[in-house]
């Protein structure tokens, strides 16, 4: 897995070209996922003159002088369809007082942007549900069975609850989610119970195991769907949720903070449920599968798509791609080992690249081609200090902002680059819808019958292919 730091704050808009240091926080661009750093740019539009007094010696301690007249300038995160050169940019007077409390507040405001998204909200609250959630877990398990970690009838190698009692918290488990011939429909058919520990005598009806709005004598199949979601939350003991958190406060972190909170939220859980999704298809009736590790491969797409989009910022782009590839690989072989789900990996890593290809700023090659002017702004540019990814930092850009009372004028002037990604876009929209309404037909109807599919999962060695098949007994009192 790719633990590698991207590092990144809010870019400046314009006129913030000073050659001291910026003492509001925001003179340092994204450089992730094509948000460029703000020190050596590019800029869409006039040269500012160097010589006037806005650029001469300033005290960090003191606000900036005011600055009269420049509310027709778009300032922010420049999106792809704003690198153009949308604004006439004439030269105003640093003077006049209300210029000064406009530009005060203007400041305020995106220093509270600025913060926003410097702080990974997202990854924050879902790791600390994550962890509060594993915590009930192992005082479930400690309350049914006298001991928070599995040690009968086998020792969970994890170091946390059974499954039965995951089961019964929401693990996906796929009798509790459809109907199955031969298991869901035999009212007798008993279950081992969330405090067995001996499945041979400690057993219980199918709806005791699940629970969740389930009961012995609940009638009908069972459709428990949201276990397509809760599984995120869960975890299998320590070994499970250290790994997965570590990845996601590291990786997952910066990600959100290069892209924001709202595009992160939706490849995170749009990955999470499409590997839960395909798993539930693919692997048998018995599997019980739990954790984030769908979400953190979408994770994990969305770093490679940053490589590929932003190949030219990168210092060593191609050892950069052979490292993403080699721990790609090695994460999937991994997947094969017993007791690991890797239907979730695959399926979450595949959702993780159409969402990604989608949401995210277009290829930078793309963006500059479709731009008309580029202009160099700010201090004499200095020699590029690389990120802790080996990204050159460079690439501001300064936007307008998106009129949405003329959309039209949103695809006026594009190139047949802009325009072709933008079918590449759409292309990826489809695509995971389809992906969703294929397999949760195909759930509704039973699951997948694939007889090679399975080998995606698991190695064919020691029967370990065998594993989770649902095998009945009958027993007589």
């Amino acid at each position: 897995m790719d633990f590698q730091q991207h590092h990144g704050a809010t870019s400046a808009g314009a006129h913030t070209a000073p050659p001291h240091p910026d003492p509001y926080g925001y003179g340092y661009g994204y450089g992730h996922s094509g948000y460029g750093p703000a020190d050596d740019g590019i800029a869409l539009g006039p040269v500012p003159d160097p010589t006037h007094r806005y650029y001469g010696v300033h005290d960090n301690s003191k606000p900036l002088p005011p600055l009269a007249g420049d509310s027709g300038i778009g300032v922010g995160v420049a999106d792809d369809d704003d690198e153009r050169a949308a604004h006439s940019g004439s030269r105003v007077p640093l003077t006049g007082g209300g210029g000064h409390e406009r530009r005060r507040r203007r400041h305020k405001s995106r220093w509270r942007r600025f913060k926003w998204r410097k702080v990974p909200y997202f990854v924050w609250t879902a790791s600390l549900i994550q962890v509060a959630v594993f915590v009930a877990e192992l005082a479930k398990m400690g309350q049914l069975t006298g001991s928070p970690i599995q040690t009968k009838p086998s020792f969970n190698p994890m170091i946390g609850p059974s499954s039965y009692v995951m089961i019964n918290m929401g693990a996906r488990f796929t009798p509790c989610m459809h109907a199955i011939d031969g298991v869901t429909d035999v009212p007798d058919l008993k279950f081992p119970c969330p405090n067995s520990t001996d499945t041979a005598s400690d057993v219980c009806a199918l709806g005791e195991l699940c629970g969740m709005g389930m009961h012995a004598d609940s009638a009908g199949p069972p459709k428990q769907w949201w276990r397509f979601i809760t599984p995120i939350f869960l975890h299998a003991g320590f070994v499970h949720i250290g790994f997965n958190l570590l990845l996601q406060l590291t990786l997952g972190a910066d990600l959100e903070r290069a892209i924001g909170i709202v595009r992160f939220f939706i490849v995170y859980f749009a990955s999470g449920i499409a590997g839960f999704l395909l798993g539930g298809n693919f692997t048998p009736d018995g599997i019980t599968s739990t954790g984030a590790s769908g979400a953190l491969f979408g994770v994990i797409a969305l770093d490679l798509l940053d490589l590929l989009f932003n190949w030219q910022l990168y210092l060593n782009p191609v050892r950069n791609l052979l490292l993403h590839i080699a721990e790609i690989i090695v994460s999937f072989v991994i997947g094969l080992l017993p007791g690991l789900d890797n239907f979730s990996h695959i399926g979450g890593f595949a959702m993780g690249l159409l969402t990604g290809t989608a949401l995210l700023r277009s290829p930078i090659k793309l963006r500059v081609q479709d731009a008309t002017e580029l202009t160099q702004i700010g201090p004499p540019e200095q020699p590029d200090k690389p990120d802790s990814k080996g990204r050159s930092k460079k690439h501001r850009v300064r936007v307008a902002k998106f009129k949405w009372r003329q959309p039209q004028e949103h695809f006026q002037n594009r190139s047949r680059w802009w325009y072709g990604w933008l079918v590449v876009r759409v292309a990826a929209i489809v695509l995971a819808v389809v992906y969703f309404v294929t397999l949760a037909k195909n759930f509704s109807r039973g699951g997948g019958n694939c007889s090679w599919c399975k080998y995606l999962s698991c190695l064919p060695v020691h029967g370990w292919c065998d594993q989770g098949k649902i095998t009945t007994t009958t027993t007589s009192n």
